[in-house]
């Protein structure tokens, strides 16, 4: 038997992306302080960060006051998001040797799982790959209790 339709929360706004500068859906709010952990454990590293989409745009304030040595970012379509983000060069997974980098760090929540089943190509290349979420799911709870927006297959 199908349940009636649920109203959508009026405290809740109707878009994945978060007004103001603030992180989206496909960034939890406490990515900041896993990214930020993350780079600290790696500080003196040759680091790069894997994923230009919005979790990486949305914690970009993290990335530049981070003390790791960023070196550049992958993406599996480099260019459809240009040649550089900040300062760092954009570049393919394949092409990661090209900028000596000693470790990757997936910035991605929705993707994760499906980079970190990929990593084979990084690892190949002598890096060593590092998630934040390791397949974590969060749970969005709407007023009335239901869970909302959880990601499938994370």
């Amino acid at each position: 038997r199908l349940r009636p339709a649920r109203q959508w929360p009026a405290g809740r706004p109707v878009a994945f992306s978060a007004p103001d500068g603030g992180t989206s859906g496909s960034t939890p709010a406490h990515a900041a302080s896993l990214l930020r952990a993350k780079l600290e454990e790696l500080d003196g590293r040759r680091v790069l960060i894997y994923g230009m989409g919005k979790h990486t745009k949305d914690l970009s304030n993290v990335l530049e006051h981070c003390g790791a040595g960023i070196v550049g970012v992958l993406d599996d379509h480099p260019a459809d998001n240009h040649e550089r983000f900040m300062q760092w060069p954009i570049v393919r997974p394949e092409a990661a040797h090209q900028l000596e980098a000693t470790d990757v760090v997936i910035s991605s929540f929705i993707h994760e799982q499906g980079i970190w089943s990929k990593r084979d190509i990084l690892e190949q290349q002598g890096l060593v790959v590092h998630r934040l979420y390791h397949g974590q799911h969060i749970k969005h709870s709407s007023a009335d209790g239901d869970q909302l927006g959880e990601p499938a297959g994370v």
